[in-house]
């Protein structure tokens, strides 16, 4: 028994640490985040109310009086006192800044990936938090400063931003940034890319 009982020292070990990521795992699940995905269930079917795809000369963004802190370092402020920016209808901007003077935020909150400690975001007059996250995130794009790209066609990566895409859309989107300068020596956008595209160096 003894010998036997040894024996199953390890295997206790390993369900003990199961048990514990098996906990960790249903606090994820069972948190209630406070920006919702999306209003409502039904939106993918209902479509998109406000469509801005293709028309960026249609599009202002005002950022009024934002304050913001991380929550995780909410002693530390990114944003404010009082952070004001006027984005005005077809407008390019660069945002320029040290590291941590918030850049990024600026993204990450007209995204509503984050909650604002005080002030408002608007889009062509509308506050974005009137406005279904679903939609609003539909509507814009990201391209990080390191772009990941996943085992897949140059065509499939693309797709990763509308998955409801059709071939047209993206070869459409792979013309609007350049893509098919270089794809097409490659063999078109049916072209496998590898893991983080290590196929393309």
């Amino acid at each position: 028994m003894a010998g036997n009982l040894s024996s199953l020292s390890g295997t206790y070990a390993e369900i003990i640490k199961s048990i514990a990521a098996a906990g960790r795992t249903f606090d994820i699940i069972d948190r209630v985040p406070r920006i919702p995905s999306s209003f409502r269930p039904e939106i993918v079917e209902e479509g998109n109310a406000i469509d801005c795809h293709g028309h960026r000369e249609a599009v202002s963004i005002s950022f009024r009086d934002i304050q913001f802190a991380y929550p995780a370092r909410s002693d530390v402020p990114v944003l404010g006192p009082k952070f004001n920016l006027d984005i005005a209808s077809g407008e390019n901007i660069a945002i320029v800044g040290g590291s941590g003077s918030g850049k990024s935020t600026v993204a990450l909150l007209l995204a509503r990936l984050y909650e604002l400690n005080a002030g408002s975001i608007y889009i062509n007059g509308i506050n974005i938090q009137s406005i279904d996250p679903a939609i609003l995130r539909d509507q814009i794009g990201v391209v990080s400063q390191e772009p990941l790209l996943f085992d897949g066609t140059i065509a499939d990566n693309i797709r990763y931003g509308r998955s409801n895409a059709s071939d047209e859309d993206v070869i459409e989107a792979a013309r609007a940034a350049h893509v098919t300068q270089f794809s097409d020596e490659l063999g078109g956008l049916s072209t496998q890319v590898g893991p983080r595209g290590t196929q393309l160096r």
